[in-house]
């Protein structure tokens, strides 16, 4: 088998879970398969492997996500391996651009993604993290390169693994399980785990994944004394297998921007430091991009298609690798809707005002997290 795909749950947003396994079920991934992990949910999820052909559903007992994560990895079959969270959406060619990067001789393949709220429908994207093509060598260097700065560095979710790499990071992991189920920080430390265990890394441009913020998060609905154990717990791992004194002082510079959201909980947050201004780079993407992505899996096994409507470079990129030739003709049938990208996003997501706003409202401050409920 050519892929796993990993999802993790515990009673799950049955609504947004399949609108995840349909965006999945309508990408341009071929010879895969979904391990859902249940982390112990209340209702028996297996229901779903009747509904869902390529779902295959592990029934676990609660042990927290990242025991259901480690669980996945190991039950995994394909010859890699990708993760993906129960309640967020895929783009049509993110898993096999991933695919194709591990296949292509790497351990690990980082794509891009976009940054979807709740508040306002747009999606914010980040491809900082994506700006040296190949690395090479002690992957640890580029992991705390931003020392938690760039979610794309540190989450599983843009990651595709050589399964023997994560099989044996996963197997190393799971005996430094601590007695308390780890939600929070869990993935981080298993990149951190992978990356120790491969040899190089590529980035993957075009598609992407889509992460959905979304009121009553696992890791949202914790304590604050419960995430800084769980971080607690996930800093001692990398303090403990750090290589270098660079990468002891990122650890230290991440603890530290952590902190300020924790609180007293997880030490002293102290001032803010240079770079913590976030993203390097945005861009915004349509709202409505699944309207383009139900169009491309209609195209799939075409060899050309007339269409109508507006120029989206989004579809007309997908629909290029697809080796669709699309030809515009006046009154043609297949439509292509007009992007939707309200006002309101181009306005708050200036580069001009996201600048502003980074230094005028520091991360874990309550101005932030006001704003943050409406932007």
């Amino acid at each position: 088998m050519r892929l796993s795909i990993v999802m993790c749950a515990k009673d799950p947003d049955e609504r947004l879970l399949r609108a995840c396994l349909d965006s999945i079920l309508r990408s341009d991934i071929s010879d895969y398969e979904i391990v859902l992990a249940d982390d112990g949910s209340a209702r028996d999820l297996t229901f779903l492997e009747g509904e869902y052909a390529p779902l295959r559903v592990l029934r676990l007992p609660h042990g927290g996500t990242l025991s259901a994560r480690i669980a996945g990895a190991l039950a995994a079959k394909g010859e890699i391996v990708a993760y993906c969270d129960c309640d967020d959406l895929v783009s049509f060619s993110h898993f096999s651009r991933l695919a194709e990067g591990v296949e292509a001789g790497f351990d690990v393949a980082v794509g891009g993604w976009a940054f979807f709220s709740g508040g306002c429908p747009y999606f914010l994207s980040d491809d900082t993290s994506l700006a040296e093509a190949e690395v090479r060598g002690d992957l640890l260097d580029w992991f705390f390169a931003r020392a938690g700065r760039e979610h794309a560095r540190y989450v599983l979710w843009n990651k595709a693994f050589s399964a023997p790499v994560l099989r044996r990071a996963a197997q190393a992991l799971r005996d430094r399980l601590p007695d308390f189920p780890v939600v929070y920080a869990e993935d981080a430390l298993l990149v951190f785990f992978a990356l120790r265990e491969a040899q190089s890394l590529c980035a993957v441009r075009g598609g992407g994944y889509v992460y959905r913020r979304k009121g009553g998060q696992v890791t949202d609905a914790a304590s604050n004394a419960t995430r800084a154990a769980c971080a607690g717990y996930v800093f001692s791992l990398f303090e403990e297998h750090a290589r270098t004194q660079a990468q002891r002082e990122q650890i230290a510079s991440w603890r530290r921007y952590l902190a300020r959201s924790l609180g007293g909980a997880f030490g002293d947050g102290g001032k803010a430091e240079k770079g913590d201004e976030a993203y390097l780079s945005h861009a915004l993407l349509p709202a409505n991009f699944e309207d383009y992505d139900r169009f491309l899996s209609g195209l799939k096994g075409e060899k050309s298609a007339e269409i109508c409507g507006a120029r989206v470079p989004y579809f007309e990129a997908e629909a290029a690798r697809l080796g669709v030739v699309l030809r515009r003709k006046r009154g043609a049938t297949l439509r292509i809707p007009r992007p939707r990208i309200p006002l309101l996003a181009r306005i708050a997501h200036s580069a001009l005002l996201l600048r502003a706003g980074a230094k005028l409202f520091p991360r874990g401050g309550r101005l932030r997290r006001f704003f943050k409920k409406f932007l």
